[in-house]
């Protein structure tokens, strides 16, 4: 194999990966601006799962066609979808660290504040909403709050992931299959 051919094969991981990023920056900031982030729940999330099964979907595609020869094996589908999916997982956390410490500074103080309020609406004792509290704070610094988005939507993508290594693969009649570390 050549060096120009295992290029291309993370050249499309890598443009698929920015693209499923890319487009989900594009959406939060939009809810962001439009400050509709409780309105459109339901419909922000399915927006989500459908710019991850996308770019996803053509993203194994491109690479079953331009480096598999037309052909792909249920792994490397997963493979390459999970590959996508973790380059997306990185960008998006670097944003999310962003977007909590310059672009919404008080969006952390927020989640505390609603934790708080969810805990005294639920009629937990003083010591539980202290207890709890204490556990909120610890992980909504800026680096654990970007960090478990991003393995978040990384999780979040797998069943995705695996389901469209389903639809995407293709046997090569001949039983010749290519591996994914060509």
């Amino acid at each position: 194999m050549d060096l120009t051919t295992a290029n291309t094969k993370w050249q499309i991981i890598a443009k698929f990966g920015f693209i499923n990023a890319l487009l989900l920056i594009a959406l939060n900031l939009i809810v962001y601006i439009t400050n509709s982030q409780t309105s459109i729940g339901f419909l922000n999330s399915i927006l989500i799962i459908i710019i991850v099964i996308s770019t996803s979907y053509l993203g194994i595609i491109a690479c079953r066609k331009e480096y598999f020869n037309g052909f792909l094996t249920y792994g490397q589908g997963v493979g390459l979808g999970f590959f996508i999916n973790l380059l997306a997982c990185f960008v998006l956390s670097f944003y999310t660290y962003i977007f909590v410490v310059f672009i919404d500074p008080d969006f952390l103080n927020n989640i505390l504040i609603q934790s708080k309020k969810m805990m005294i609406e639920r009629g937990d004792s003083e010591e539980v909403i202290a207890t709890g509290m204490g556990w909120v704070k610890k992980f909504t610094t800026p680096f654990y709050f970007s960090l478990f988005a991003g393995l978040g939507n990384l999780f979040s993508s797998a069943i995705g992931i695996l389901l469209l290594a389903i639809f995407t693969r293709k046997e090569d009649p001949n039983s010749h299959y290519n591996s994914l570390n060509n």
